[in-house]
């Protein structure tokens, strides 16, 4: 059984599929529409639906319509029927979908198992590509600031964390090496991005990727991938508390 991350329509035709209660045990939140609506009708409710894949009877009219318009969407397709149906529509050579031979159990069992793998697939790519976008997009946030010397463009990506220091800040790098700013924290805490950093303390702006563990035997305190240890504040350690639960 599949879960209901996946938005599957069954477009069937009067007659009852054999393999109906294949397709519904693996994808319990399928949504069945009777193929004798409109082509508008149908290809409307496709998208209102979302759908990620679309179960299609081969007696269904206008098939090939339906075919073209899924594969313009790239959304997956299974076609249902006997094999001469299916040889004599000709789709062996056209438009990439999965063939389900409903009077093969053996062959329909194969299929949904393909069907899966190529959903649990698409949605992993898809997660990498926003991942990677993601990162792509922090690499690229930079922050101008003065310093004794003059400004300086930095990556906000490379800050290990901001300590405070009355109206000035320690910007420390990943890479060890730090800078003085004359800014106070408050200021540089609402230039960061969100969901990026996470006060810990009057004095204390974390990169929440460097964090490592945080101790209540100890004073309550943070340990830092580099080893370094910086105090929790009283009123900070829920906010501290919630972001390990959401790990």
């Amino acid at each position: 059984m599949i879960t209901s991350a996946f938005n599957v329509v069954l477009l069937e035709t009067i007659m009852e599929l054999p393999c109906k209660k294949l397709i519904t045990n693996s994808f319990p939140d399928c949504r069945i529409l009777k193929a004798d609506k409109s082509q508008g009708f149908i290809l409307q409710y496709i998208r209102d639906c979302g759908a990620d894949l679309v179960f299609i009877d081969l007696k269904t009219e206008n098939i090939n319509i339906l075919v073209e318009y899924l594969t313009i969407h790239q959304i997956y397709t299974v076609l249902i029927g006997n094999s001469l149906l299916y040889d004599s529509l000709n789709f062996k050579n056209s438009t990439p979908h999965f063939y389900l031979n409903h009077s093969d159990p053996e062959n329909s069992l194969s299929v949904m198992q393909q069907i899966c793998q190529a959903l649990v697939l698409r949605q992993l790519n898809q997660k990498i590509s926003r991942l990677t976008n993601t990162l792509s997009h922090l690499q690229n946030l930079t922050l101008s600031i003065s310093s004794k010397d003059g400004f300086e463009k930095i990556n906000i990506f490379d800050i290990l964390r901001i300590e405070a220091d009355r109206s000035y800040c320690t910007l420390h790098y990943f890479n060890s090496s730090k800078i003085l700013i004359s800014r106070p924290l408050n200021a540089l805490e609402k230039r960061m991005p969100e969901g990026m950093f996470l006060r810990i303390h009057s004095a204390h702006l974390v990169n929440i990727s460097a964090i490592s563990k945080y101790s209540k035997l100890e004073g309550h305190t943070v340990l830092l991938e580099n080893g370094q240890k910086l105090p929790v504040a009283g009123r900070r350690k829920e906010h501290l508390i919630e972001f390990f639960k959401s790990l």
